[in-house]
This record gives structure tokens, sequence and C-alpha cells, in this order.
């Protein structure tokens, strides 16, 4: 009776402390995800308060969802977005023969959701995960092993890519850094103060640095050998053009997430 108590106690402090900031449902929500967590009662306080300044609770406990599994996280990763649970269901989506054997790269892998979700579910696929930093390839490495899937990594920066990775790949995947630096002031704190930058920000101006190494990859990529990007949802005329002015791609195929916004890019190699 009292450890009820108790936990209601601490319930009604997090709704007092946690809904002025994120509302009533997503506080609620933050709840079930950290009893689930199970955390140690002598962290409460601690907890509460990185909370409060906005730390992701993914970051606090450990671990993230996507395409319905559980994969961890940490400051190194960048946190698994829903948009890019529907890049990865429009590659299964155009390829759904699971007993061909094709060769698939995921560039700038983080925690490795995406190869890890593929090979999942197309096993006879060979799979590599490429991140440019070693400590975010660790995660993905053992985010592989609890998933039980085999994954090539690679440690490459995609603007210095090492290209003879790409001569046999069927498909080229890839959700790379696309926010310029202007739009920094329209991110919430939690994305801004703690999610790795380099994972999510661009040098240049126009957010398309690695959208143009990727499209300069096309003299190198095999005929018949597709891509698929996440892509800003402004940024798909701009990205649409630069592979229209590699010669060797064939018309570039826009698809729009959910929300309705221009969110994947679908390439194929002449």
């Amino acid at each position: 009776m009292k450890i009820k108590k108790n936990n209601e106690n601490k319930y009604h402090q997090w709704l007092s402390t946690l809904e002025p900031l994120y509302g009533e449902r997503e506080a609620r929500s933050m709840w079930r995800w950290y009893q689930e967590a199970g955390r140690p009662e002598k962290k409460f306080a601690d907890d509460l308060a990185k909370l409060a300044n906005h730390y992701p609770i993914q970051y606090l406990t450990g671990y993230s969802y996507f395409y319905g599994d559980k994969y961890l996280v940490n400051e190194d990763t960048l946190i698994p977005r829903p948009e890019t649970e529907e890049l990865v269901y429009q590659v299964l989506e155009d390829h759904p023969n699971d007993q061909a054997s094709l060769q698939v790269v995921d560039l700038g892998t983080g925690t490795g959701c995406i190869p890890i979700t593929l090979k999942k579910h197309r096993p006879a696929w060979q799979v590599m995960g490429i991140d440019l930093y070693e400590p975010t390839l660790e995660i993905a490495h053992t985010n592989s092993a609890l998933h039980n899937v085999s994954i090539q990594w690679e440690i490459q920066d995609i603007l210095t890519l090492d290209v003879r990775l790409l001569h046999n790949v069927d498909l080229l995947i890839s959700n790379p850094p696309y926010i310029s630096p202007h739009e920094k002031q329209y991110l919430g704190g939690n994305v801004l103060k703690y999610e790795p930058h380099r994972a999510l920000f661009t040098t240049d101006d126009q957010g398309l640095e690695f959208y143009k190494a990727i499209a300069s990859f096309g003299d190198k990529l095999k005929s018949g050998s597709e891509i698929y990007l996440e892509i800003h949802e402004h940024n798909g005329p701009e990205i649409v053009r630069l592979f229209e002015d590699v010669k060797v791609f064939r018309a570039p195929r826009v698809f729009q997430d959910m929300q309705g916004k221009n969110r994947i890019v679908h390439i194929i190699r002449e």
C-alpha cells in the first residue's frame, strides 16, 4: 500500500512538473515510458530535473523504438524518427521479394536502425552501415547483436567516402544531416541542446552538402542501382535538380510522408 501511495505521489509530481512544458498527453506518455524503463527510485528527483530541462527521455532511459523494435541510444546517436520509418517502409514496399540477395549500404547509420530493420525483414540482403564516428558505430554494432542480425559496419565520412564500397551496391540508402545552420533557431530545446549536431546540421546554408556528395557517386554506381534518401520537407525541388544534373540518373521520384510533406527521394541509376 505504501509503495502504491509513493508511486501516486511521484506521478502527481511528474505531471505538475512536466505538463506545463510538454502538455498533458506527452507528459503522461513519458510517465509510461519511464515506468517501463524501471529506473532506480533514488534517481527519480534527478531524472525529473533533467526532463524538466528538456533532456530527451530516450537518452535518460537509454533506448528508443523504431519500426516496433527497441534500440539502444545515447548522446552519440540521433534518436530515431517516425519519418525515417517511412523511408524504410518505402524501400521494403518497392522490394517485396525476400529471397533476392541485394547489396545494401546505409550512409550515416547512427543507431543502425535502418540497416538492422532492413536485414530483419529481408534476411537474404547483404547489408552495410557506414558512419564517421566510432562511438556511434559501437552502439549500432550492439543493436545488431541485440536483434541477432549480421551487418557489416564501416567507419567512413560520406563527404570523403571510399567509393569502392559502392561498386556492387544495389540499394544506397541515407538519412543524412540536412538542417542548415540558420534553422537552429527553430528547433526544440531537447534537440538543439542534446542530440549530436554532426548528425543534424550541414555546414552549407542550403542543407544540401551531403546530397551533393551522394549525387557525385553516380558514375561509380552500377546500372540499375537505386538510391533512397530522406530529405528536408522544403528541399525536394533542389535535390531533384541535383540528381537531374547528373546525367546518369533517371528522373527522381519524390514521396510524401504521412503529414503530406516531401520526405523521400528515390533515384535509379541508368
